[in-house]
């Protein structure tokens, strides 16, 4: 079940109901605002622990992540693997956003209302 927020964000699992389709689209979605997202995203520890535990990427593509000295290039490498992940990973990169306090990018990705991300 999903809720809202005061400010109108998706609050909820609901980011895990996605078909196939839903899916592609949003990978779409990620390609078209790659530039915002290496902008807000926050490679913090938070979300690359995430991304391990939720098997999103494999212990080889987090150290190379990991790796990286700055957050655009650590975004950067999240963005290029996840071209690569499939259905089931795409959605755990989502929960991985969600429960590392990243949910407004979430609602970005997937166009929920009244979010805009402020430069």
């Amino acid at each position: 079940m999903s809720t809202l927020n005061l400010l109108g964000c998706l609050t909820s699992t609901a980011v895990l109901d996605l078909t196939a389709d839903e899916v592609r689209r949003r990978r779409k979605i990620i390609k078209k605002k790659n530039s915002d997202l290496l902008k807000f995203v926050e490679p913090n520890f938070e979300l690359v622990d995430n991304l391990r535990t939720k098997d999103v990427f494999s212990a080889e593509v987090i150290e190379d992540i990991e790796a990286e000295k700055t957050k655009t290039r650590r975004v950067e490498k999240i963005l290029y693997h996840l071209r690569y992940v499939d259905e089931d990973g795409y959605k755990s990169f989502l929960e991985a956003l969600r429960d590392s306090s990243q949910m407004h990018i979430v609602n970005f990705i997937n166009g929920t209302p009244y979010i805009t991300l402020i430069y």
